[in-house]
């Protein structure tokens, strides 16, 4: 089983400084897993209540409810510089067009790439559990991510959204290319970004 990024800890920022410190200091990187949270079931507008965002060393966990729209963020997933990881991207991609207007450059889509691939069972827990022995506990599957305070279990669930997805792509790249028994290669993954 593949380990995940060193990410255990995710970060919860919640104040602009936070925010831009750390964005400030992963802006150099070429690849990032992002991942939204909204609140669909509980709100009849929808909105993103949190980003979570893992690189290879760091994850962090952003509040936009107290800060707004953190444009350094904005400036990485829109950078040709950036590949951007998602697990079905498509609610991520119209939220953050919606709420900050934002066009993400370069896409790889988990999902797209494994369904690609044939992988019957293609959602993110199938995914973790098949390749990194990941049970991801469901419970909040459908929370209220607009409640504040979060819980820390709550946290906890929405940093696992991004903890792996690095790590899965690269995965996919090695069984992709003929190094196992069927996988997810960026090609593929990609594949949606270029259709669009």
């Amino acid at each position: 089983m593949m380990r995940p990024a060193n990410t255990e800890s995710a970060e919860y920022l919640d104040q602009p400084a936070e925010v831009n410190r750390f964005l400030d200091q992963i802006a150099d990187v070429s690849e990032l897993a992002l991942d939204t949270e909204g609140a669909s079931f509980h709100r009849f507008l929808d909105r993103i209540y949190l980003l979570q965002i893992s690189t290879r060393e760091r994850s962090a966990i952003i509040d936009p409810l107290p800060i707004g729209s953190p444009p350094k963020l904005g400036e990485l997933l829109q950078s040709n510089n950036v590949e951007v990881v998602f697990h079905d991207a498509d609610y991520d991609l119209r939220l953050l067009h919606q709420d900050y207007g934002w066009h993400v450059t370069r896409i790889f889509d988990t999902r797209v790439a494994a369904q690609l691939l044939g992988i019957k069972s293609f959602g993110l827990a199938a995914l973790l559990e098949q390749y990194f022995d990941v049970k991801l506990d469901k419970k909040h599957q459908r929370a209220d991510w607009s409640m504040r305070p979060l819980t820390p279990d709550m946290l906890e669930y929405a940093a696992q959204d991004t903890r792996y997805l690095l790590q899965l792509r690269d995965r996919g790249n090695a069984l992709g290319s003929g190094g196992g028994d069927g996988g997810i290669s960026p090609a593929e993954g990609r594949a949606r970004s270029d259709a669009s």
